[in-house]
């Protein structure tokens, strides 16, 4: 893999590292110690980590960020309360690339986490755009469509709300979920 990932450094080629088989809901799959190997090895290689859910091992991811100024995370693994706004000001709105894991996930999630998260609109034009962008920016061959996009009239008042980064601070909303916690046998 050496000399691939060297040919890749050359040139800026991105690299997704995402550890799980995406049908499996595994979460925090991540060998955070071989990430931060690579990031170092390969220092000017882009390097966006992905994968299902970065959970209990946040704090890994952490240190690997301080560790490694080429390493970033695609945000759709990082839901947790006001995690956007905790990486953007410890290490940089930089080090996010908008993600929604479609097609097995809906991009609600994500977008609705980055539009209500508490960051500038510099940071998040940042993370929902142009951190990709630049990623990309090695191969002359991408074609930007950037102002040609149109989105389609909001269906009702809360999705006209999220899009446009209205406060929904005065809705109700209720949430009733469960987790089930391993398999019950009954034998």
């Amino acid at each position: 893999m050496d000399n691939l990932l060297e040919a890749l450094e050359e040139l800026r080629v991105p690299v997704f590292l995402c550890p799980i088989n995406w049908r499996s809901q595994a979460m925090d799959a991540t060998d955070w110690s071989n990430v931060v190997r690579i990031c170092r090895k390969f220092p000017d290689l882009p390097v966006i980590v992905t994968e299902n859910r970065t959970y209990k091992s946040q704090r890994a991811g952490y240190a690997a960020l301080d560790a490694c100024p080429n390493l970033r995370f695609d945000l759709s693994s990082w839901w947790l309360h006001q995690r956007i706004e905790f990486i953007s000001r410890e290490w940089g709105a930089e080090r996010l690339v908008w993600g929604s894991q479609l097609p097995e996930r809906s991009p609600g999630v994500p977008i609705m986490q980055l539009n209500y998260s508490d960051i500038s609109p510099e940071e998040l034009s940042l993370i929902a755009d142009c951190n990709m962008r630049n990623l990309l920016s090695w191969n002359d061959n991408i074609e930007f469509v950037g102002g040609s996009v149109e989105l389609p009239t909001p269906t009702d008042p809360l999705r006209h709300a999220a899009r446009e980064r209205i406060s929904l601070r005065n809705e109700e909303f209720y949430d009733c979920h469960g987790h089930m916690a391993g398999v019950l046998r009954i034998t």
